[in-house]
């Protein structure tokens, strides 16, 4: 299993504190059947200091402490980048990462409880420079998770979704897992990753949200499963027509 989102770079961000954090949030991964993680730290929020550079360097030492501690998992480059009015510029000046490095999947962080105006512009614009947008959580976003509508529009300007995990399992409270499960069956659903934050809080296990998709819908959780796989190697998606939401007509 592969998961796409997830904090487990020491002291670099709300994440794993410390390299002993981070080294038992790769157990924790392991032990859920995870092989892959591409390590996501926030970038472009004003409150974290990351950009390419520094991320390349903390991926390479913290291979180098998963091999010494014996630990059978892989970590690949990449960052949680809040949407901001320069992100565009600063992908292509290589100040912020794309999913494994690979020049083809952003994975993009709104602001908790608004949505930039220029928002829909900037997904287009991404589109046009070769680059497919990735929204994390949108499930747990307090204006997403209401206009359902607003988001299959984006997915068919060319956006992909991402859900959070424990999202599915009611760990981000019950508004979050209705969201989540209306998404999946409503097929805007592309992608499931863990974003991880530490081995007990958020931890970055993804098996059992893919269970609970399987008894959701099986073919999503499938195609869900082999989304990751594309997204690693920068190679396309599976992106299914959203289904719109059925207009109700009153007669009076």
């Amino acid at each position: 299993m592969i998961d796409l989102h997830c904090h487990i770079l020491p002291g670099l961000d709300d994440g794993a504190r410390d390299l002993e954090t981070a080294l038992e949030m790769a157990r924790v991964a392991v032990a859920d059947g995870i092989t892959d993680v591409v390590a996501t730290p926030h970038a472009a929020d004003g409150l974290y200091r990351t950009d390419a550079a520094s991320i390349r360097v903390a991926v390479a030492a913290f291979r180098t402490a998963l091999a010494t501690a014996g630990l059978p998992l892989r970590v690949h480059m990449g960052s949680e980048i809040h949407v901001h009015p320069e992100l565009v510029r600063n992908v292509e000046a290589g100040r912020l990462l794309t999913v494994n490095d690979a020049g083809r999947y952003l994975l993009l962080e709104l602001p908790v409880t608004s949505i930039p105006p220029y928002f829909a512009d900037l997904l287009h614009e991404l589109r046009t420079k070769g680059l497919t947008p990735i929204l994390a959580h949108p499930e747990r976003h307090a204006v997403l998770r209401d206009d359902l509508d607003r988001i299959a529009a984006w997915v068919e300007d060319g956006m992909l979704v991402q859900l959070t995990a424990s999202s599915l399992l009611g760990g981000m409270g019950r508004r979050a897992k209705a969201s989540a499960e209306t998404m999946v069956r409503r097929r805007i659903v592309h992608l499931v990753a863990s974003d991880g934050h530490s081995p007990a809080r958020r931890p970055p296990q993804i098996r059992a949200a893919h269970d609970a998709l399987l008894r959701l819908d099986p073919r999503s959780a499938a195609r869900i499963s082999q989304n990751a796989v594309s997204v690693l190697a920068g190679e396309p998606c599976d992106v299914p027509e959203p289904v719109r939401k059925k207009r109700r007509w009153w007669l009076y």
